[in-house]
């Protein structure tokens, strides 16, 4: 399986979770959901429409790229390359 559809705040909040208990980050700072018209407006310059509900659904594009690793595995490896480098 290539792992549940999820928000892009869900998959940040994820990132640094991990990224906390393995010791990548001291602290684990907060992470604030945008809606679409927050992005919009603290861009600092014009920047792409974003969908009002944005998920990050990993299945079509590892589908499209031949990966079948769940996005959840794939950060788990990632975070320990870093941990690691």
């Amino acid at each position: 399986g290539t792992g549940p559809s999820l928000s892009w705040h869900a998959f940040a909040e994820r990132i640094i979770a991990d990224a906390h208990v393995a010791g990548l980050i001291p602290v684990r700072p907060p992470v604030r959901p945008l809606t679409s018209a927050e992005y919009a407006a603290r861009a600092s310059h014009p920047c792409a429409r974003r969908p009002a509900r944005a998920l990050l659904a990993p299945r079509a594009a590892l589908q499209t790229l031949a990966v079948e690793q769940d996005w959840r595995t794939g950060l788990a490896e990632c975070i320990d390359r870093i941990g690691r480098s």
